[in-house]
């Protein structure tokens, strides 16, 4: 039996509407919509909580402070505010690939 969409794991490609809750999945096809009628480009400057739902703006380097909404638990970036929890998750900042190289990194005194 499939899981219900509203008890998928978060770690699914965000740009998929598999990983919203139900009542959200207007929000994916809105943006999938607005994305063709700009010709493809899926830019957007918000994305949704994995924790509350909610859609929230998300991390911007020149108006926001880093240190406000991330911090390192070791290799893995976690959000401190909703801002870092959905930039964190919407640009998988968590990937295995990006936790293995922070890990590489963090042994060689390159990190953190």
């Amino acid at each position: 039996m499939a899981a219900s969409p509203r008890r998928r794991s978060l770690t699914a490609t965000p740009s998929s509407p598999e990983v919203l809750p139900a009542s959200l999945a207007w929000v994916w096809n809105k943006r999938r919509k607005f994305a063709n009628w700009r010709g493809g480009e899926r830019t957007s400057g918000a994305g949704i909580d994995p924790d509350t739902g909610e859609v929230v703006r998300l991390f911007h380097p020149r108006r926001d402070q880093w240190v406000e909404h991330f911090a390192l638990d070791g290799p893995r970036l976690c959000g401190r505010t909703a801002i870092g929890r959905t930039t964190a998750w919407l640009l998988q900042m968590n990937s295995e690939e990006r936790v293995e190289l922070r890990t590489v990194l963090m042994a060689l005194g390159e990190w953190g």
